[in-house]
């Protein structure tokens, strides 16, 4: 099926995105994985994206988010350090899995559909929030997260991914 241009263009952002914020934990050193950097733990950075895609890409408010049943809500929303670590495999699986969600959010998109009412993020923000809403905040989200993660690679020695 041929998407609508206009979210083939959201698609292809969020691939190119997702892509390079898959490249980050795999050139993430050791060192820097745990570590503070740009005020928060690397990749607690990374699932607080992950973790708010997934908010994005699932419209009805009732189910619970997984990340969020998963892992500290104040964690997933960097308002509180995390006390116990994640492991490079553990965020790839939890990714995997929020990236098969977001996919097929966009995948269902249509002209017609794209304009209506996005129920879970209307009630998170207390005002309306369209689909086109949800797809603009998923690659604006994940790109200001991504610019920062690539930051803290470069403080760190290493080449960034962006």
């Amino acid at each position: 099926m041929t998407l609508d241009p206009q979210i083939q263009y959201f698609k292809d952002d969020v691939e190119r995105f997702w892509g390079m914020m898959e490249q980050q934990i795999e050139v993430c050193p050791d060192a820097l994985w745990n570590k503070k950097a740009g005020g928060f733990v690397f990749w607690q950075q990374i699932l607080h994206s992950v973790g708010c895609a997934e908010i994005y890409a699932l419209e009805d408010p009732e189910p619970p988010l997984s990340v969020m049943s998963e892992y500290s809500t104040d964690v997933v929303m960097l308002n509180k350090e995390p006390d116990t670590k994640v492991s490079k495999t553990k965020l790839r699986e939890v990714s995997d899995r929020v990236k098969k969600l977001v996919l097929t959010f966009l995948d269902g998109l249509t002209p017609q559909s794209i304009s209506g009412q996005h129920e879970r993020m209307t009630r998170r923000m207390g005002r309306l929030q369209t689909r086109q809403h949800a797809a603009q905040a998923l690659i604006r989200h994940c790109g200001y997260h991504l610019g920062g993660c690539d930051a803290a690679l470069r403080e760190h020695g290493v080449k960034g991914v962006y």
